[in-house]
């Protein structure tokens, strides 16, 4: 962003609402422009067509020290949930290029905000591709790499604050922007409601790549390799039409399915020069979390620390990343990277992309890692990967199935 705009920030009660309410409702009023949500589904219980809201992993929770902070399975957990629309600006960083360090080196040169709600109302909310740690391992990047990194650069954000069970709204001063905000939530509509999610449900229409053969016949050279490396895991890409399913039907679908702590949504819009892109996915590691106005750990150093992860490549980690870049002969995307955001003053939250889905082009993709070693049978892999994509294929197919 290139001015940074004076933001005003007011605190109010909003009962009933909930941050998967609050962001069908303010979504309904700028279609097609970028937006985002986040929330701790462990805390918060998941399911309902409005959901129950719940501690979001927005990062000004409990845990914060450390060069690896909230890294694990559960992580530390916040005590907000952060809707964000009107997106003021969209940015991308091409593949070959450190957008993790470009990012950290950008928002490090910001000054510090005045409080949480603020410092995310400046922040971006986006992805690090799993190609970034391949950069910093010299791992060689397939031809089809796409974006190392894409960001939604300021918006008006709703915090919601659970322990306070207060809201929060920030934004840009002019235009009445946080006015405007306070009055949408109050009236714009609720989500529809949607039942139960067959977990063995599977889109009428699906790609994968490679095919199983081919998949199985990478299982078998891995054996090779099995001695110095304990263990590995390939990856298989799922593809479905889009047709007329609604991304935010896959993410409602997949919260009621359960599965992982931390939910994400990321609505990147359209542009000119870009189609629309949306990533949603839940996690149950959290790479990075830093409180506002705290000490904490520093992004570039602690993703460094944390990827790639050990169960997107196999262990031990540096050795099983280069066997599977040697082993596959495309692009892994989003999947193993990183999703969240990061604000000034260091303020953010990144979980690992490791159940996400990726909407594109008219295409829902999502990926299955088939974690194979020594005593795995490499016709398994398949089996394996899909078993791993299930609960995300099932969401996928329910936003279809309701789309009719």
């Amino acid at each position: 962003m290139s001015e940074t705009p004076t933001i005003t920030v007011k605190t109010c009660a909003l009962a009933g609402l909930s941050p998967l309410g609050a962001y069908a409702r303010l979504t309904s009023y700028t279609p097609g422009r970028g937006s985002f949500l986040f929330e701790s589904l462990d805390v918060a219980g998941g399911g309902g067509a409005g959901g129950a809201g719940g501690a979001g992993a927005a990062g000004d929770g409990a845990g914060g020290g450390g060069a690896a902070a909230g890294a694990g399975r559960g992580g530390a957990h916040g005590r907000f949930s952060v809707v964000g629309y009107r997106v003021r600006t969209g940015s991308m960083m091409p593949p070959g290029v450190d957008a993790i360090a470009v990012l950290a080196a950008e928002v490090k040169a910001e000054a510090e905000a005045e409080s949480f709600a603020h410092a995310l109302a400046l922040g971006r909310a986006g992805f690090f591709s799993s190609s970034v740690p391949s950069l910093w391992s010299r791992v060689r990047l397939h031809d089809d790499e796409g974006a190392s990194g894409m960001f939604n650069d300021g918006a008006t954000v709703v915090v919601f604050d659970h322990a306070e069970d207060t809201v929060t709204v920030a934004g840009p001063s002019q235009g009445r922007v946080v006015e405007r905000c306070l009055w949408e939530l109050e009236h714009g509509p609720d989500p529809k409601a949607i039942g139960e999610v067959p977990p063995d449900l599977r889109p009428a229409t699906l790609g994968v790549e490679p095919t199983d053969e081919k998949l199985s016949a990478r299982a078998s050279r891995a054996r090779a390799y099995f001695g110095d490396i304990e263990s590995v895991t390939l990856a298989q890409t799922f593809t479905s039409p889009v047709r007329d399913a609604e991304p935010f039907d896959c993410y409602r679908a997949l919260r009621e399915l359960g599965g992982g702590a931390h939910g994400y949504f990321i609505d990147f819009g359209e542009t000119p020069t870009h189609p629309r892109t949306v990533i949603t996915g839940t996690s149950d590691v959290v790479l990075y979390q830093r409180r506002h106005g705290h000490v904490g750990p520093d992004l570039e150093a602690t993703l460094k620390a944390t990827l790639p992860w050990a169960a997107t490549v196999g262990t031990p980690v540096a050795d099983a990343a280069r066997l599977v870049r040697q082993l596959e002969d495309s692009s892994r995307q989003t999947w193993g990277g990183s999703v969240g955001f990061y604000a000034p003053g260091g303020v953010g939250t990144y979980v690992l992309a490791d159940q996400s889905i990726v909407m594109q082009d008219g295409i829902f993709w999502c990926t299955g890692g088939a974690r194979l070693d020594r005593t795995s049978e490499p016709a398994s892999a398949s089996e394996r990967a899909g078993h791993d994509a299930a609960r995300r294929l099932a969401a996928i197919a329910y936003a279809q199935q309701i789309s009719r």
